[in-house]
């Protein structure tokens, strides 16, 4: 619930990585692929303990598109990815 009717916003997110070690779960995002048009691209970031992402954010200027794409079991038995997320908010 937004209880600033409007005037605060979120313009920047930040994860910070908690674990490491499992197949996928990289942070992808999607888009234009430079001097091809119409080909979209993708780019994940992949997790490292400790390590922090900070992009922008909802109706931000140049808010990417993105995911947090599937995690699946390592061989060594990782099978979760935990972050902590927060975002940056602004007084419009």
């Amino acid at each position: 619930v937004d209880t600033s009717n409007g005037k605060i916003r979120s313009r920047l997110t930040f994860l910070i990585y908690l674990t490491e070690g499992f197949n996928g779960g990289s942070t992808t995002f999607f888009g234009a692929t430079p001097g091809e048009p119409g080909v979209i691209s993708a780019r994940g970031v992949v997790p490292q303990i400790g390590s922090v992402l900070c992009f922008p954010h909802g109706d931000a200027e140049d808010s990417p598109v993105h995911e947090g794409s599937a995690v699946t079991q390592s061989v060594n038995g990782e099978a979760y990815k935990y972050v902590i997320r927060t975002d940056v908010f602004f007084e419009k």
